[in-house]
């Protein structure tokens, strides 16, 4: 997603693992390099022999997040509550657990954090209220077909485009699979195990749609004549493991 005065970036951070966040200053690569130096002086080469938890991984975010914010707030006002202190960064990590089942977890700006499987989606940003309200109207059940949870993605950050002026109309969705050997290896990732970028013809798919189910009673815009058979086909594509153009 492309918002306006930020960018929201995904970097890998090693075995599997991303951060998706929305870029304040210089704060979240901050927290993304003193994360790859932990790891790195844990493991210089090779491989892990047992894949990395997520638990473990958590850790490791949450200490470098925690010491990026005490740092900067001892540089913005050295006499803070540290208790209180809002990092203003938007912070997700993402990828498979050890059992090979998505999981996640939000960051904050007072340092705490919380699992996001069991709600089954975040999001972060100047638009997230107006997202996550989306997410919540249609749930997101960890039983959810891939097709669908790729129009409700779309549509809560559309819907965020049309409500808050901060958040830019572009919009870009990845797709993140699960590759085993990952999470014993730190990045790079090879390409086979890249996030997925969903192609323009579906983006544009997902747009008509939108673009019906969000127009008002009184004007309704007419029904996209064939978009469910094209974006199931898509989403069996990839669940194959193909990256499909």
């Amino acid at each position: 997603m492309r918002h306006e005065g930020r960018i929201a970036k995904k970097r890998e951070v090693g075995y599997g693992w991303r951060l998706l966040y929305e870029d304040s200053g210089t704060r979240a690569d901050i927290v993304r390099d003193a994360i790859q130096q932990r790891l790195t002086e844990q493991q210089p080469v090779g491989q892990r022999l047992e894949p990395m938890t997520s638990m473990e991984m958590r850790a490791q975010v949450e200490d470098a997040f925690l010491d990026v914010r005490e740092r900067t707030m001892k540089a913005a006002d050295p006499s803070a509550d540290p208790k209180t202190y809002q990092l203003d960064l938007g912070l997700l990590l993402v990828g498979f657990d050890e059992d090979a089942e998505a999981a996640g977890w939000r960051f904050w700006p007072d340092g705490d954090f919380e699992s996001i499987r069991e709600v089954g989606y975040a999001a972060i940003g100047s638009g997230e209220d107006v997202a996550n309200a989306t997410l919540a109207h249609y749930g997101i059940p960890m039983s959810d077909p891939l097709d669908r949870v790729l129009y409700k993605a779309y549509e809560a950050k559309r819907r965020a485009d049309k409500l808050i002026t901060s958040v830019g109309p572009t919009t870009d969705l990845w797709i993140m699979t699960g590759q085993p050997d990952r999470r014993r290896m730190r990045p790079p990732a090879p390409p086979e195990d890249q996030p997925v970028v969903v192609p323009p013809r579906i983006l544009s798919l997902l747009e008509e749609v939108f673009v019906w189910v969000s127009s008002a009673p009184w004007d309704r815009k007419p029904e996209p004549d064939y978009w469910s058979s094209p974006l199931l086909d898509y989403a069996s594509a990839v669940n194959r493991g193909e990256r499909p153009t």
